[in-house]
């Protein structure tokens, strides 16, 4: 789940295939969104608060109008996706899927910008630095990985889980 920019609002994920928007004042429902064909794994609030994307085993990532809960883009990967995260500006989206890569998409043209190629599992986890400066994700493959978000090259690979890792969080400050 996660929360508005101006924390009224809260969106969630499903495996009923929805993603839902609550208003965070009187905990009612406020809007269902329905396009995904298959379980909805993530989902997550533009940092402008105009968009919501949500990621999917239907190898998708849907972005939708947060004022008319209407779909806006669809994003296509070859396999499952597990997550997705904007970035600090709102400028661009990326994703993390069972193709063992993130993508990155430019979020007004919705086109892809880059693919993060180098964990040997599926991906959980991507998040944008608060800054922006870089890229965090988190692999079946055991580890995470930082990428420079600007030249989308591999910063360093983080190693010491013996088992998949399942997310990852930067500090407030990046």
């Amino acid at each position: 789940c996660s929360w508005s920019p101006t924390g009224t609002h809260i969106v969630s994920s499903s495996w009923d295939k929805t993603v839902k928007v609550w208003d965070a004042t009187t905990y009612t429902l406020v809007a269902t969104l329905e396009s995904h064909t298959f379980f909805v794994s993530d989902c997550s609030w533009s940092p402008t608060g105009t968009h919501i994307a949500s990621a999917s085993l239907d190898h998708t990532v849907k972005v939708w109008d947060a004022s008319t809960y209407t779909l806006v883009a669809t994003l296509n990967h070859n396999r499952s996706v597990n997550c997705c995260s904007w970035s600090p500006t709102g400028a661009h989206i990326a994703s993390g899927s069972e193709e063992k890569t993130i993508k990155v998409w430019d979020a007004s043209t919705y086109t892809l910008v880059a693919t993060l190629i180098s964990h040997t599992s599926f991906v959980n986890c991507c998040l944008w630095s608060p800054t922006g400066t870089h890229i965090a994700s988190a692999s079946w493959d055991k580890t995470v990985k930082v990428w420079n978000a600007t030249t989308y090259a591999l910063v360093a690979t983080l190693e010491s889980h013996t088992f998949f890792v399942s997310d990852c969080s930067w500090s407030p400050t990046g």
